[in-house]
């Protein structure tokens, strides 16, 4: 099978969209971030897609609220990963995966989650399939 078409159809992997997530700005290009070197894809609408897809549930179904609730039971305290006037300044394109991924960490530090990584909070809410 052709390098190509393993990247044309098959979707891309939860490291990779974690990583544009929390390193591309608005008006950035992707490939500023990541090096295709064999060319394999011809633009970066397939990664754009990806992201936009899992940044759209995760605002949808308010995962970050969820963990904050499940912080705030545990420890009768709120999460304050980020301050509100920080987030709305923020140039990231997907901020609520940039969120979700703030306070998973937190939760993941405090032993409520596995880990923090994009692929653990997969594995918990099953937002890709």
């Amino acid at each position: 099978m052709f390098p190509s078409f393993v990247v044309k159809y098959n979707k891309i992997s939860t490291d990779l969209i974690e990583f544009i997530s929390t390193n591309v700005g608005r008006g950035e290009n992707i490939f500023n971030y990541i090096e295709d070197s064999g060319d394999l894809l011809e633009c970066e609408d397939i990664l754009i897609r990806s992201c936009q897809r899992v940044n759209k549930t995760v605002e949808h179904k308010k995962f970050a609220a969820l963990l904050n609730a499940k912080y705030t039971e545990t420890f009768n305290t709120t999460l304050n990963c980020i301050k509100f006037n920080d987030y709305i300044i923020s140039n990231l394109v997907f901020k609520e995966i940039f969120m979700l991924l703030l306070t998973a960490e937190i939760c993941s530090e405090a032993s409520i989650l596995k880990g923090g990584s994009l692929s653990c909070l997969n594995e918990f809410f099953k937002f890709l399939r």
